[in-house]
């Protein structure tokens, strides 16, 4: 590993993963914010999830019968909504790293150096991996800032979310 390419693919990712960072959290806020009305309005949920397909609800992980227990609520919308958001900023920052180096045309004076390319990979693996461990730190430090709100009000366990974030 070489830790300039590393800091280098840091830097560069930088803006994308602080925008990536902001989706997610407020995408999180609107989630966990609207939990008190949805624990508040049961019955209406489930005669307007009566339309819904049952095939369609296992499809998308829906399950309103369960909406009653605040990390069941958030267990259907993370499993489905940030895991597929953050799948696609992991594309996105993965193609970028090695697109970056062909379009600005410094692969080739990068495999000039004195660096092999294992460490060049390497390199920028491990910064993939940093973007994307810091991404959802910052989703259950956001998350549980929330939950520590919504908590006094309702039954919350911060290792079971800790455990259904660890598992997607």
């Amino acid at each position: 590993m070489n830790k300039h390419i590393y800091f280098k693919e840091l830097k560069r990712n930088r803006k994308q993963f602080l925008l990536w960072a902001a989706i997610l959290s407020v995408f999180c806020c609107l989630i966990i914010s609207f939990y008190p009305s949805v624990a508040g309005n049961q019955e209406l949920i489930d005669n307007s999830m009566k339309m819904v397909p049952k095939n369609l609800q296992k499809a998308i992980g829906m399950r309103p019968d369960q909406w009653s227990n605040v990390l069941n609520y958030i267990a259907t919308y993370y499993t489905f909504h940030i895991t597929i958001l953050s799948t696609i900023f992991s594309i996105i920052v993965a193609g970028t790293m090695v697109a970056k180096e062909e379009g600005k045309g410094t692969a080739d004076f990068l495999l000039t150096r004195p660096v092999t390319r294992d460490q060049v990979v390497a390199s920028k693996l491990l910064a993939y991996f940093t973007l994307i461990i810091s991404l959802h730190f910052v989703i259950v430090a956001v998350s549980q800032i929330l939950f520590s709100l919504i908590g006094r009000l309702h039954e919350y366990s911060l290792s079971k979310y800790l455990v259904m974030v660890s598992y997607g």
